[in-house]
């Protein structure tokens, strides 16, 4: 009997040793990303809390308006203006009506309406209304393989010394007004040494490393 006790604890310490392992060392983390593809992959829902509001968007980006309807009287939701996205078909699922278009290069503001009536021309007895504001899933990002640059007022925040290699993109941020004049070299991304970190920004430069740049 003391045999099998032991044999059992044995076997349920190196279960639990096999777990432990792999919690800490197998289990992939999630990285959360911000590239474009993934800005561009995501999915806009609109619903009927959106009704009279302003939506953010990026170009070539999906959305889809969905709202519901009684399943007994008859009405439905229809498209009355699509605004620059042109028509979609409506599709009912239950008591849901939805609307999927797919952004191409606009951008702006864009408003789109529908009515809630019992055929496409019927009267309405009520309407939604939404605005699109579209926008570049790129704007306020620099450098990467297309080396976009920021505004003049602005400097290319990259990841730590990184400095746009390997197609990364850093965020465009407003450049400091006033800097001190503490000495604490640095090297700029763009290999020129800076007496600080905050001169190099007003500069329009993110810092590469500590310390002055290699000769």
């Amino acid at each position: 009997m003391r045999y099998r006790s032991l044999v059992l604890l044995g076997l349920a310490s190196l279960m639990f040793a096999c777990v432990a392992e792999t919690t800490s060392d197998d289990v992939d983390e999630p990285v959360a990303t911000t590239d474009e593809s993934e800005l561009v992959r995501r999915s806009v829902v609109i619903d009927a809390d959106d009704d009279g509001k302003t939506v953010a968007v990026n170009q070539h980006q999906k959305f889809t308006i969905m709202l519901t309807r009684s399943g007994s009287n008859g009405y439905s939701w229809w498209l009355k203006d699509p605004g620059a996205f042109g028509a979609t078909q409506r599709r009912s699922a239950g008591v849901l009506d939805s609307f999927s278009w797919n952004v191409g290069s606009e951008t702006g503001t864009h408003t789109i309406e529908l009515a809630y009536a019992k055929s496409a021309n019927g009267p309405p007895t009520k309407r939604f209304e939404v605005t699109l504001a579209v926008t570049s899933a790129l704007s306020g990002k620099c450098g990467g393989l297309a080396g976009l640059r920021c505004n003049g007022d602005e400097w290319c925040n990259y990841t730590t010394s990184v400095c746009g290699r390997f197609d990364q993109m850093g965020r465009c941020e407003p450049r400091p007004e006033r800097c001190r004049t503490q000495h604490q070299p640095v090297c700029g991304c763009n290999g020129r040494t800076y007496s600080n970190s905050c001169i190099a920004r007003a500069a329009g430069v993110d810092v590469a490393a500590s310390g002055p740049c290699a000769e």
